[in-house]
């Protein structure tokens, strides 16, 4: 299977319609394996708060997208302490975001490929030593069915 680190950007994409969404829907495909630091949790369950405080949706339309996003076994969570330092570490060397750089640091951490909607964070990155390591939302997952699947 391919790994994929998926970033919030992505996942939220999943339960509610917005740009882009159809692209990222292609990495619940079954020839995806994906992980996540559980720092995924937090921020999605702030851009569900966030669609609420925009009065784009109700409260409960917001809950039922977050608890969408994490049903079942759509994303491995990994603790996201033991990235604390790398994470930190990239933040310096890219001058970006923390909280984007845990993402980078699983993906380096596990060999897998962050994919991502957010463009600033995607620039900086493929601007970067890291470039290697980063895919946009709208490319299309390399999958992998040796597995089994298809």
């Amino acid at each position: 299977m391919s790994l994929y680190v998926i970033d919030a950007s992505v996942a939220v994409k999943w339960a509610f319609k917005e740009y882009l969404c159809f692209e990222a829907v292609r990495y619940m495909d079954d020839g995806v394996q994906r992980i996540s630091p559980d720092l995924i949790l937090h921020e999605c369950n702030a851009a569900a708060q966030k669609k609420v405080w925009r009065n784009e949706i109700s409260a409960e339309i917001a809950w039922r997208g977050y608890e969408l996003i994490f049903q079942g076994e759509s994303i491995q969570l990994f603790d996201s302490r033991s990235l604390i330092e790398s994470a930190y570490r990239l933040a310096v060397e890219l001058n970006h975001a923390v909280y984007d750089c845990y993402y980078l640091a699983l993906a380096q951490q596990k060999n897998a490929v962050v994919v991502t909607a957010d463009r600033k964070f995607y620039e900086r990155v493929k601007a970067s030593d890291y470039a290697h390591v980063i895919a946009w939302v709208a490319e299309a997952p390399k999958l992998d069915y040796s597995k089994g699947g298809i």
